[in-house]
């Protein structure tokens, strides 16, 4: 499949919200559990390779 920029994505999400008050994002929810997951990760790297577990320096 093909994925879209960003902004193709906006208008779209915009007018979803608008017209309908819903749209196809994620929950927030949703959302967290996904972030959680690949911060963990990065943390799990992030410590193996010699880094503090106070925190990851992701720019």
């Amino acid at each position: 499949g093909k994925l879209d920029n960003q902004t193709s994505m906006t208008p779209r999400l915009a007018d979803s919200i608008l017209d309908s008050g819903k749209c196809l994002l994620p929950t927030l929810g949703d959302s967290i559990r996904g972030h959680e997951v690949l911060l963990e990760g990065l943390m799990e790297h992030w410590v193996q390779s010699g880094g503090s577990r106070s925190g990851v320096p992701i720019t």
